[in-house]
């Protein structure tokens, strides 16, 4: 009875924590997906695919700090279950040095190559890649101090930091733009993420010299260089798809592909943090003997995690279509990509517990092997896509079976590794690959549904009406499919009764 209490404080305690992420997660993408409208829309498909391949200049510089910024968030949370607090701040400020130190000397790299090849390319590009050396470091601070508030379970600071973030990170750019279009989007990034960068240096205290304690970071390096190598690989995964389609297609193709890419990120980041809300707890369990506590953390949530993923992304491919055609209508070719999309990154969302588990109990060469068998086969499938005409949204199919194929490896390394019964191979799976299937199927019915109910009605309307009709149908048809497969989740996970309860305890003491 006392672990079963004990496992209900947990899973509410999970719940809390759970809440406070969505909280800053809904936040971060309101803004980003107003953002996202407004940028895409004055730009245009060119010159946001030209702003698009110039951001994955961060994406990639990232891991430039040998995975320190990784192993501080994992190591951080164990000092502090054994009450080594003196231990957790030494790993904070020795990892603030080390991303100040690798960030700006690939910055300086970066800006050097931009003025030796001024002329090159066109004149907003040079000063794009002049910028984004500059993004390279603040952005690198921004992951940093997320990771460390979500790594000592600062989830209230991880929240405001958060709203501060995204907010700068929209004024900025987004009031600079109208004045001076992508050269303000560049100036806007640059001064937001300035901004950012002092604040949180102020607000985590973790500021330190120049130069890292390098007894810390000999100890971190054996942590943290395995997993740069999965961090480089798993974005490699999944950023293959945009590599391929800014190498074979051009900048509006581009474009159309990197708002696809924004939308995915938007129904992505919102359910994931239940995943962030795990980690601090995974990394804190004990690594040696037995390891049942771990098995919490791993089955069940890939079934809550998956359901809110595919449950929201169908919905935002329902109503992406009248969306895209009335405020984005040069971006309909979007639409498909986005939906190609979804599924791979559904069951991305899926694994989050057993890649935890994974990193936690130090099985990286799995993971990496995992990473380079999907990323493989994500590369080849994108190319004979693109090769057989299938255009972006074939490469974007091909992307989710890279993401799909990962999911399934890496739920099975940590189901072998945690020795679980037999019976709980079908279930592991099964709740990864349900979700999608089953919103799927309530997409297909929608569509193909709603479809036949506006040929009766069509005669007389106008295409506006149409499209209102049309959306009015396709969510009603897909509204009970969700839901009863949301009973179902809530039946295995009891999700909504833990943060029920929750909810109460925080408006009453006692509860009621």
């Amino acid at each position: 009875m006392k672990r079963e209490n004990g496992s209900a404080e947990s899973g509410s305690l999970l719940a809390r924590d759970a809440a406070k992420l969505w909280a800053g997660a809904i936040v971060e993408q309101l803004f980003g997906l107003v953002r996202g409208v407004i940028i895409p829309r004055y730009l245009g498909p060119g010159l946001y695919g030209v702003l698009g391949a110039l951001g994955l200049i961060t994406k990639y510089g990232a891991y430039l700090q040998l995975g320190i910024t990784t192993a501080v968030g994992r190591e951080v949370p164990y000092s502090l279950k054994r009450d080594d607090a003196a231990s957790a701040g030494a790993l904070a400020r020795a990892g603030y040095s080390f991303n100040l130190l690798t960030s700006v000397v690939p910055a300086l790299f970066v800006a050097g190559y931009a003025l030796a090849t001024w002329g090159r390319y066109e004149t907003v590009t040079s000063w794009g890649i002049v910028a984004f050396s500059f993004l390279l470091i603040t952005s690198r601070f921004e992951v940093y101090f997320t990771t460390l508030f979500r790594a000592q379970r600062r989830f209230s600071s991880s929240l405001a930091f958060t709203a501060f973030k995204s907010a700068m990170l929209f004024i900025l750019p987004v009031s600079l733009l109208f004045a001076y279009g992508l050269y303000g989007v560049f100036i806007g990034l640059a001064a937001g993420g300035a901004t950012v960068m002092l604040v949180g240096s102020a607000w985590t205290r973790a500021w330190a010299g120049p130069w890292p304690d390098w007894a810390v970071i000999k100890k971190l390096l054996p942590i943290g260089l395995p997993l740069a190598g999965i961090g480089v690989l798993g974005f490699g995964l999944q950023s293959v798809d945009r590599l391929m389609v800014i190498h074979f297609f051009g900048a509006r193709d581009v474009g159309y592909y990197m708002l696809a890419v924004t939308a995915v990120t938007f129904v992505y980041f919102l359910p994931m943090n239940i995943g962030q809300a795990m980690a601090p707890r995974i990394y804190g369990l004990s690594r040696e003997g037995d390891r049942t506590a771990f098995e919490e953390y791993l089955v069940k949530p890939s079934l809550l995690v998956t359901y809110l993923v595919a449950a929201l992304g169908g919905a935002v491919v329902i109503t992406a279509v009248p969306f895209v055609r009335y405020v984005l209508p040069a971006y309909e070719t979007s639409v498909p990509v986005l939906a190609a999309l979804l599924v791979g990154i559904t069951c991305l969302g899926g694994v989050q517990g057993a890649a935890h588990i994974l990193i936690a109990l130090g099985r990286f060469r799995s993971i990496a092997a995992a990473q380079a068998t999907s990323l493989a086969f994500a590369a080849l499938a994108a190319y004979a896509a693109i090769r057989s005409g299938w255009g972006l949204v074939g490469v974007g199919a091909a992307s989710s079976a890279g993401l799909v194929l990962y999911a399934c490896l890496m739920q099975f390394l940590a189901w072998r590794l945690m020795s679980l019964p037999a019976r709980t191979f079908v279930q592991a799976f099964g709740y990864l690959l349900l979700p999608p299937a089953a919103v799927a199927a309530g997409l297909s019915f929608a569509f193909f549904g709603g479809q036949y109910i506006l040929t009766a009605v069509r005669p007389g309307l106008d295409r506006p009406t149409i499209d209102v009709v049309n959306l009015i149908f396709r969510l009603i048809l897909y509204a009970p499919v969700v839901w009863a497969f949301g009973l179902y989740v809530e039946r295995e996970t009891n999700f909504v009764k833990r943060l029920r309860r929750l909810l109460k305890e925080r408006i009453s003491p006692t509860g009621k």
